[in-house]
């Protein structure tokens, strides 16, 4: 507990600010650039059991625009418009060595970004990316509701509420995204989040990730990739990601096991060997500790 606590104040906070293209985000340790970039309903901090564990990386968590503290997006919301901001951010970054990553809905956005900005880093990794089964049920569900509310946005502050709520968090990590559901690391980690997004963002980049062709970017993809997944992820599409992998040089699939779709929540050790490996194959000059 002591060393959580004395890592947790040596994180610094930068922006939001004209010169962080709007964005909020910390940074901790010394070394190359991990950049990290939340799911739907979170913020920078909900990836701090991963960050405790990338020692001999400078790691850098984003608040999306929208969430936490960052600014709002002037236009709506969406995978496109996230990764084009994201990009300007990544340009003022002075490091040599950046990899960037995302978890859930933040891998889409890496992955857009990837596509169409890959010359800014030098790989790019995927935790949990929704590869949906485009005829599941659940994938069909969501997809409506998002269109649904986004069409009657006079719901935005209902479906915020509900979605923000403790019962609601804890109940879809223990039926969807965890393999073995933790209270006390959803109590800790994924609730702070889901206060601090505003409404508009949380249903507009539902809405686009529902809509976004993940395969087809990761195909159009040239940067070294790699997938993390849970291997109990509920969510995607399993067969289609090894397809993807077999198919494509760029492209390593790494399953971690006893996780679920928050993989990184779940075994953040494990994952963070997945990205150290990942960047030991990028010839990253880091110190492995």
């Amino acid at each position: 507990m002591d060393a959580f606590l004395q890592n947790e104040r040596s994180v610094k906070h930068h922006g939001p600010s004209e010169e962080t293209a709007g964005f909020h985000y910390i940074t901790l340790g010394e070394g190359p650039l991990v950049i990290l970039v939340h799911g739907w309903n979170n913020n920078w901090y909900g990836f701090w059991p991963l960050i405790e564990q990338l020692s001999g990386c400078r790691v850098m968590s984003v608040d999306q625009l929208g969430y936490g503290t960052s600014a709002n997006l002037a236009s709506a919301y969406s995978v496109e418009a996230m990764a084009d901001r994201l990009a300007d951010l990544v340009r003022t970054l002075p490091d040599t060595y950046k990899c960037i990553g995302g978890l859930s809905l933040g891998s889409a956005v890496v992955a857009r970004f990837a596509q169409k900005h890959g010359d800014l880093v030098q790989g790019a990794f995927l935790m949990g990316p929704p590869i949906l089964k485009k005829k599941s049920i659940g994938s069909g569900f969501f997809r409506r509701m998002m269109r649904l509310i986004d069409r009657h946005r006079w719901m935005y502050p209902v479906g915020k509420r509900l979605i923000s709520s403790a019962p609601y968090s804890h109940m879809t990590a223990r039926f969807l995204n965890m393999y073995r559901y933790d209270r006390r690391l959803i109590s800790r980690y994924g609730l702070s989040g889901r206060k601090q997004v505003r409404g508009d963002a949380l249903f507009q980049m539902g809405k686009s990730v529902g809509n976004f062709d993940l395969a087809a970017a990761i195909e159009h993809t040239h940067i070294p990739l790699r997938i993390i997944y849970g291997k109990h992820d509920k969510l995607v599409d399993h067969a289609r990601a090894q397809e993807l992998a077999r198919h494509q040089a760029n492209l390593q699939l790494v399953y971690i096991e006893k996780a679920g779709h928050v993989v990184c929540l779940e075994k953040p050790s494990e994952t963070a060997d997945a990205i150290r490996s990942f960047l030991q194959d990028l010839q990253f000059p880091f110190q492995d500790v």
